[in-house]
């Protein structure tokens, strides 16, 4: 993208790349909003001395920044993600003087795994299973991508809960990503539509409360006779402590 603007990057900067990301900016601050009672769950489940870890496919930066934009630093153990990817050599001095000054990092420990952990890859829960001293049998794994989610909580033993409220997903915002978005980076993060269904499903997050206490444990995935609609999820919250 910057080839071929390097002789005059200033103008371009401004002219094009500042108003983008300004637009960006104002569309995150209005829209992006955790889903009702996350904040609160979160609390509630270490307030009963249970770990809640994020495991993420997207970016460190990028992760980092989203639990700062929505609030929810502070409410996790720990959060696992992909590699960061490195600051363009032409970015805007400001990002850099911030990303430098730490200005962009979260309060919560962050531990970037390789890429090859990238759902559905068991890596990254394998690797948070070592890290905290688990087996799959203590941790409850919620996530709303059957096809990449599930798999994961099979293959390490955990309970995969399917976090139905997270693809619901119109028509309209499908069509729109088809525009604006790659369909390779499309097919990586968002969910398709799909048969196949995970029995032990939330149509909240808030009802992980009841799973916890309840020592729910989930059957293998059946196919339906519907289709559902799916997009990358927020929080997975392993758990430790309760069956």
């Amino acid at each position: 993208i910057f080839e071929p603007y390097e002789a005059d990057f200033d103008s371009f900067n401004a002219l094009v790349l500042r108003p983008a990301r300004e637009a960006f900016k104002a569309a995150r601050e209005k829209y992006l909003r955790p889903y009702p009672g996350v904040r609160e769950t979160l609390d509630a489940l270490r307030a009963r001395g249970l770990r809640v870890v994020g495991l993420t496919d997207a970016p460190r930066n990028a992760a980092e920044l989203r639990l700062k934009h929505l609030r929810l630093d502070g409410h996790f153990d720990a959060l696992y993600t992909l590699p960061a990817y490195p600051l363009p050599e032409n970015v805007d001095p400001e990002i850099r003087r911030k990303e430098e000054a730490g200005q962009y990092r979260s309060r919560t420990t962050v531990v970037e795994l390789p890429h090859a952990a990238e759902k559905p890859s068991p890596d990254g829960l394998a690797r948070i299973l070592a890290d905290f001293g688990l087996s799959g049998a203590e941790v409850l794994y919620v996530g709303d991508n059957v096809k990449k989610d599930m798999p994961v909580a099979q293959a390490c033993g955990a309970t995969g809960v399917w976090a139905e409220y997270g693809t619901y997903v119109s028509a309209e915002y499908r069509e729109r990503l088809a525009v604006i978005s790659a369909k390779s980076v499309t097919r990586r993060h968002v969910a398709e539509e799909t048969g196949v269904r995970w029995p032990l499903a939330i149509s909240s997050f808030v009802q992980v409360l009841g799973l916890v206490d309840g020592g729910a444990r989930a059957p293998r995935a059946r196919p339906a006779a519907g289709r559902t609609r799916g997009r990358g999820a927020a929080a997975r919250a392993p758990r430790t402590g309760r069956r």
